[in-house]
């Protein structure tokens, strides 16, 4: 679990803003045997802090690769910096997006993260069993679990995904917010590779309606220039 660094920083927070502050951590176990030795043992840790703030139908964002009360600051202060700068040249006057009740939800409470000497000696177990449908059995046991982890956190990012839409579009309709929001998942590495892998039908709907748009408006654009 990471430290909450960032509750402490709510009182920085832009007035008369809406502001995000979040951070993560991704970890990566990782044992590699061949023919009884072990050939690949790897350990990772990757956390970071990202801001992104909202005012007057505009967006700031800012990220690095730190999770420090340090780097929360930065990116809080450098996203409130970049929605002020964007409300300047291309503000939009939206109003204030709507109030959210406040709750606390806990995630991965008491997660295991076992030393990577239970990873090697389970490996080296696994290996050393003589009868192979015995192996293939553990082995079947270990993907079964792991794809049942996947398909669990993938319908729950799932839903996260689609009440964001719902949210949105009935908060703000086909508005700017939207079309934002679908430009950040697009852009987004791990957001685009999750619609890619799993689907979410709220995004192509949206961005299907996006890119009939672009191409109405290109179309008009084109006409108008014969005039």
């Amino acid at each position: 679990m990471l430290n909450d660094i960032l509750s402490v920083r709510k009182r920085e927070f832009a007035s008369g803003s809406h502001t995000e502050l979040r951070g993560q951590l991704n970890r990566s176990r990782r044992v590699t045997l061949l023919s009884g030795s072990v050939v690949g043992n790897a350990r990772s840790d990757i956390s970071g802090v990202s801001a992104r703030v909202y005012k007057n139908g505009t967006y700031g964002f800012s990220s690095m690769a730190e999770y420090s009360s340090e780097a929360a600051g930065k990116v809080l202060h450098a996203a409130s910096e970049n929605a002020a700068f964007m409300d300047l040249h291309a503000g939009a006057g939206k109003p204030a997006l709507p109030a959210l009740p406040r709750k606390t939800y806990h995630v991965q409470d008491g997660i295991n993260d076992p030393a990577q000497k239970v990873y090697i000696d389970f490996a080296k177990a696994l290996d050393a069993q003589q009868d192979s449908e015995e192996q293939m059995d553990a082995l079947r046991a270990l993907f079964a679990a792991e794809t049942e982890r996947r398909e669990s956190l993938a319908d729950e990012t799932g839903a996260m995904f689609d009440n964001a839409f719902r949210f949105l579009e009935q908060a703000v309709g086909a508005s700017q917010e939207l079309v934002l929001f679908v430009t950040e998942i697009t852009a987004g590495y791990d957001t685009s590779w999750f619609v890619g892998e799993f689907g979410c039908d709220a995004y192509f709907r949206n961005n299907r309606d996006l890119l009939f748009d672009e191409a109405r408006q290109g179309i008009l654009n084109k006409l108008a220039g014969r005039e």
